[in-house]
């Protein structure tokens, strides 16, 4: 399944504090760890500019993987949950974050609204102000089978 952006109206409420979080690397064997496990420090973190036009200055932008619960429920409105905090990936008429969204599978993804809105566990290398919440540019973006989120304590399952 690809998920497409659209631009789409969204209304968030409250928002949560940030962090940071890996999985672990394909191949790995053992227990299935929490994907909210905080990630190693990026060797080098980016300085180009802010993907939302200017909203953000460098000062307020970081970057990390963030893992968590990535929702679609409607056309271009996207937000990744982690343990921390709720990240703005693009809402109707408004922010949109540069880069590709995750590609999911049939076995990654619960549709919630139509065939293709839902929500599936994913990691993704982001750009992002904390300061607003928006992830500003996707790096990379991973789907992650659904039973890594569900076996995190941490994160809560979104309900539809």
């Amino acid at each position: 399944m690809i998920m497409r952006r659209k631009p789409v109206a969204l209304v968030l409420g409250a928002l949560i504090a940030s962090t940071a979080c890996s999985a672990p690397a394909e191949g790995e064997s053992g227990a299935p760890q929490p994907v909210s496990q905080p990630a190693p420090a990026s060797a080098s973190p980016t300085t180009s500019p802010p993907a939302n036009g200017g909203e953000t200055s460098d000062a307020t932008a970081s970057s990390a993987t963030r893992c968590g619960w990535f929702e679609n429920p409607t056309p271009g409105n996207a937000w990744l949950s982690d343990r921390d905090r709720t990240w703005i990936v693009g809402t109707q008429g408004g922010h949109q974050a540069d880069g590709d969204w995750p590609a999911f599978g049939d076995d990654q993804w619960i549709v919630t609204n139509g065939s293709s809105y839902g929500y599936g566990c994913a990691c993704m290398s982001v750009r992002a102000d904390a300061d607003n919440g928006h992830v500003l540019r996707i790096d990379d973006a991973r789907a992650l089978p659904l039973s890594r989120c569900r076996a995190d304590p941490a994160l809560e399952e979104p309900r539809f």
